[in-house]
Formats: C-alpha cells, structure tokens, sequence
C-alpha cells in the first residue's frame, strides 16, 4: 500500500527501535514497507532476546530461533473440546483492543450486519471510523460474520507476539495481526473443517478455536525450529514414499486418512529422488549423523540402479517397479521388462529431468559422502551417460535408437534459425519445430544443462573428450550466449515454473563445476542474475540460496526464503485451496500457461494447493480433495542447503519431543520409534 494511502489502521502501529523479524508479513499481500517490521513496544534488546527467542542476523548469515508451525486439530463434536465450553462459541460481532502492546490507542472492529453483505468497520481511539476493504487494507476476505481478539493479558499462557484478531466467515478464517499489520488466510480442509465458519473463539496464546457447519477445528501451533521440522518430513518420505528406494508419489485413497496411502510410479521417480537424496547428503555433511549417511546410500543405489536397469550402458530410466505390480500393466508410459533385474520392469522415452537430476545429486554426493568404491561408481555413471549423449549426437536416444520426447541438446534442434521468429528481447531465439514441438523455448535452457553436465563430466572423469565438446557447442554454436537468456520471459504467459526447477538445478552444476576463470562463467552467472530478476520475486528458498551462493550475488532475501520454509505446511496433502474469491488480489492482463487467471503476486505456501517447486506459486485454485501427498523432498533439500553453504543456522537442540509431536500430527513415526 503506497504510503499517502496508508489507513489509520496501520498508522496506530506503534514503532521502537529494533526490528524482530515478523513471521508472516513478508510474503502477505498488499502490505507496504511499513508493515515489514515488528513492531513491539519493549524497552531495549536486551528485554526482547530474555524473552523470546529470536532470529538474528550475522553479516549474510541468518541464526535462526524457534518459531510457530501452525497445525490443525479436528474435533467433531463439543463434547470432545478439551478446555472450552460451549457458550464460547456464541458468535460475537464487535471486540476492542490495544492497538500497540503497552501503548494508548485501541481499535474497535464491528460487524455491521444491517445491509445486504457483513461490512467489517474499525473505529480508533479517536472516533475515526473506515470499512475494512481487500484493495485498500489488505484483508483476504471481507464479508466476515464473526470475531475474536486473542488478548487475555492476565492469562499465564499470554504471548506479546501473537496478538491476533480472528474473524470467521462463509469462506474460511481471516487472522489479522495487530502487531505487524499482516493477514492471514485459512481456507479448505488443511486448516478448517469446513469453510462455512459458525463462529471463532481467540485464545490468550494466540490459537483460535473455530466452530464450523461440520464440527470444530483448533487452529494451534508448535514451537519448534526448522531442522526439528526437516526431520519430520524425512520420516514421512521414509514412511510412505520410499519405493524400493525411490522416491515415489503416494495417493490416499480415503481422503483424511493417512493409512490408505497407495505408492506409485511418477515419470520423475528420478528426479524427485535425486533432489531429496541430495538434501541427505547436504544433512550428512552438516552433522555427520550416521542416520543421514544410511539414508543417502540408500538412495544412491536407487539412482544408480536407475542407469543400470536397462541394460543400455548412460541410457538412464524414468522408473522401475516390479513386474508383479499391477499385474505387470501399467496405464501410463512406456515400460519395458529389465534385461538385468529378473522380475522387474522399467519406464522409458527418459526426460532431460531426469538428466538434470542424475547431474546435480552425483556430483554432490562425489564430493560430500561417497567412499572410494562409490566414487569409481559415480565415474562410471557420469562418464557412461555424457558419452551416450555425446554419441547420439547431443540426443538421449531410447531402445529404438530415436530421441526421446525431451532429451534433445543437439545444435540442430534448438539452433535452427528461423528469421521471423523474434521475441522482444535482445537476443533472437530461432529454432525448428521438430516432434511436434517448437523448440525455442527449450533453447537456453538445454544449452546451459549440456554446458553443466559436459562440466561436470569432464572435472570428475577427466575425459579431454567433453572438454572439446564444450569448445564445440561454445565455438560453432554459441551455447554460451544461449545460456544467457535460458529464462524466458516474454510473453509472460509462458512463465514456466517446472523449466524454472530444471533450470537451477543446472545452475548448481554449470556455476558450482565451471571454473570461474573460464570463458563461460561469466555467462552462466549473469545468466542466474538475470533469470533471478524474475524468479527472484517468488522469494523460492532453494532458489534464493542458489543465487547467493554459487552466483556469488549479494543477498538480502533471508527473511522472505526462510518465512517460506517455516510457512511451509507440515500437512502436504493435496488439499483443494480457492483463491478466487478473495479481496485482496490483483491480477495480471495475461492468465497462466494453462489458460487460468493467476494473481499478481506469488501466495505463501500455506495459501497455495501445489507446493512441490515445479508448481505455479500465482496460480488461485487447485488440488484433489487431498487424494495424494508431497513427499516433502523439496523442504528437505532447501533446508540442508542453506545450512550447508551457511545461508542459515540453528541456535536451537534439536527436542526429540518436537519431532515426535510433528510426526504424531502426519502420522508417521518418530526417529526412533517404534
């Protein structure tokens, strides 16, 4: 919100001296400058950091506090509230509170029912009245019914932090924090038993009891620390997404219920685990548990057996299952009986994720786990993939010798010139259109993979081979100034955010492998800035940690990458979220690659249906009822990224009853348990 338009609302914030850094507010829509900062009326720094556990800031490195995991408890009916009455939940319309802890103004917000639509007022202490509107104070939606202040300052569990004011409504619970001037949104059977809120009832510790048209929900939290948080979605992976090492999509059968859970392929079964294992291996090298190290060969052997499965020496599969699942049938793909392993089956037409995966994971786990034996290993993985691509003429060919669908590097399909063909950039992308597909888009991107993966080759096997195959692509073909413009962004509603994933997975391997003297560094550097621009403003945590520490940029987004993390939901199921009707959205002129109106402006995580980084953060509604769950590898990798390559630290233990309580909540064991 522009300054000289800035209401009352905000302006009875009251400042001191000191900023804590406020969960929730950097990613909350239509906030100006001004909300950014907590602002708590203490008397000096010494007060606040006796008091609470704070974050705090050491030059580009970020030591990190514990912090609130909001969770969710159904309960259906009264009889089952631990602690609440049932003429609690009369529905109130109007609460009065400090405005400022400590301070004199107070705000009063009424619920004015008398016309046709709920109309949300507050009045200041001065008499100054004005109705609560999405476009001009930012609330996610105004026809509320129903409200309660969390401001019992005389009860034990009362917390200056959260000083929170809840309103219910027909779509779902609209928190607002009178200490930051944020909002929050609940909406959907994530948060909420159902979306049609009856009535809301604010506790002194800042949760809130919520009484809907299909029974109650508590809207409460745990205080635990990011790594306590990675931990607990590590167990779920292990516990229902570890497909005979894979790891592997995983459908609920019976929507609610963890226990129907059904693992399957997925045409990225190489990917996803390559990005979780590496996450492992980051953990490993930060701590040395013993546990992250079982965890990383574990996976280790999957991928290699990825590679070895077809019997086709760099020909990598999409998957592998056992012949006996599914009767051997399988609706999607194209799957082949393994040569090698009696029993099983394998999923071709591999994809260049798949590529990007196997390049990003063996490097790393070359260089941060793996044994002597395991490093001959990734020798002859590596040097077998790059000379098959090489060999097939900078295509990744299948058992019947053509390219596959996405597996195309060669100078003849993304190179092609077209001279009609000009986006308005400084730079021509002309191709062919070849397999049904026009390839321009592909054409930074794949450049700057091949740049990456030859790089890699060439530094852990040694070949002089993919050396020359580097000074080929750069000299005859300009793979480097292809690499450049890898990000595509016009038309804007082209935005790809799944290319996006593959793309930073290449920019580690080109940026952390090339030597930053050679010829093509600065390219592939200026190319992450440039990328970064744009992708920059989705505040992506593994993306923001890339950007800082191999394109070596200055950064200054750790508070927004790491309210993301901790805003991530422990409950990843697919959930449906809505979007559409709030009140506090713009949109943009153009709709997204798939034809549907997006926001202008990125959700938080917890307000979005999709939360896997490929997913389109702007995107307003999605999910399936909760028929399937995120494995959670994207979180862990993220994490033990930033804490690999000192982005972020714990100040904090790990308390192993945090973790059990996390993993109690997603039903799976805790590390270990039973």
């Amino acid at each position: 919100m522009p300054a000289d338009n800035r209401s009352f609302l905000y302006s009875t914030i009251s400042p001191v001296s000191i900023p804590i850094f406020a969960f929730g507010v950097l990613m909350r829509h239509r906030l100006s400058a001004f909300s950014i900062i907590f602002l708590i009326s203490c008397s000096t720094v010494d007060e606040i950091e006796t008091r609470f556990d704070t974050d705090v800031q050491d030059g580009q490195r970020t030591h990190l506090g514990t912090y609130r995991q909001e969770l969710a408890y159904f309960y259906d009916g009264e009889a089952e509230l631990p602690g609440v009455a049932p003429t609690d939940f009369e529905p109130e319309t109007s609460v009065t509170v400090s405005a400022a802890h400590g301070g004199p103004a107070s705000l009063t917000f009424e619920i004015d029912m008398s016309g046709e639509s709920p109309r949300l007022i507050v009045t200041d202490g001065e008499g100054r009245r004005e109705e609560i509107k999405g476009q001009t104070h930012g609330i996610p939606y105004e026809m509320v019914t129903s409200v309660s202040a969390s401001l019992d300052e005389t009860s034990a569990d009362y917390d200056i932090r959260h000083r929170y004011v809840y309103f219910g409504s027909g779509q779902g619970v609209v928190r607002y924090d009178l200490n930051s001037g944020g909002w929050r949104y609940y909406w959907g059977r994530r948060w909420l038993q159902s979306n049609e809120v009856i009535s809301v009832k604010a506790a002194s510790d800042g949760s809130c009891w919520v009484k809907t048209s299909e029974g109650f929900t508590h809207l409460t939290y745990v205080e635990c620390t990011l790594e306590e948080k990675a931990l607990a979605f590590t167990e779920r992976a292990q516990h229902r997404h570890d497909r005979m090492g894979l790891v592997a999509s995983s459908s609920i059968l019976e929507p609610g219920n963890y226990e129907s859970n059904k693992m399957h392929d997925n045409d990225n079964d190489g990917l996803w685990t390559a990005m979780y294992a590496a996450g492992e291996c980051f953990r490993y090298a930060v701590t040395k548990d013993p546990v992250a190290l079982e965890l990383c060969r574990k996976h280790f052997r999957a991928l290699v057996k990825l590679s070895d499965v077809t019997g086709i020496p760099g020909f990598t599969a999409r998957s592998y299952d056992n012949l006996l699942e599914n009767g051997g049938v399988h609706p999607h793909g194209e799957w082949h009986v393994s040569d090698v392993y009696p029993g099983e089956q394998w999923k071709g037409d591999t994809s260049s994720d798949e590529i990007d995966g196997h390049y990003f994971f063996f490097p790393i786990y070359y260089e941060l786990v793996a044994d002597d034996e395991e490093r001959e290993t990734c020798r002859i993985i590596l040097k077998e993939m790059t000379d098959y691509i090489i060999d097939g003429g900078f295509y990744l060919r299948d058992v019947d010798g053509k390219p596959t669908t996405w597996g195309r590097w060669a100078p003849e399909t993304i190179n092609i010139e077209r001279p009609w063909r000009k986006l308005f950039e400084d730079y021509y992308y002309m191709s062919t259109y070849e397999n049904g597909h026009d390839w321009w888009m592909e054409r930074g991107l794949n450049a700057l993979e091949i740049l990456g993966y030859l790089r890699a080759a060439y530094n852990i096997v040694g070949d002089e081979r993919y050396k020359d195959a580097i000074d080929y692509l750069v000299d005859e073909h300009g793979y480097h100034k292809n690499a450049l413009y890898q990000k595509i962004v016009f038309p804007p509603n082209e935005q790809n955010h799944s290319d996006d994933e593959l793309a930073y997975l290449a920019y580690y391997c080109a940026l952390s492998q090339e030597p930053a003297d050679s010829r093509v560094f600065p390219y592939f550097r200026e190319s992450i800035r440039r990328s970064h621009k744009t992708v920059g403003a989705e505040h992506n945590p593994l993306y923001d940690f890339m950007f800082k520490s191999v394109g070596g940029f200055p950064f200054f987004g750790a508070l927004e990458a790491i309210e993301q993390l901790r805003r991530t939901p422990v409950d990843v199921r697919s959930w449906t979220v809505n979007n559409s009707q709030r009140s506090d959205l713009t949109y943009p002129e153009w709709q997204n690659r798939s034809g549907s109106k997006i926001s202008a402006k990125p959700f938080a995580t917890d307000e979005r249906s999709a939360l896997k980084y490929n997913s389109d953060p702007y995107s307003l509604d999605g999910g399936s009822d909760g028929r399937s769950e995120e494995d959670g590898g994207f979180f862990v990798l993220a994490y033990w990224y930033g804490r690999y390559h000192g982005i972020i630290s714990e100040r904090n233990a790990i308390d192993p009853d945090t973790v059990g309580t996390l993993c109690e909540y997603i039903s799976v064991p805790a590390p270990g348990g039973e």
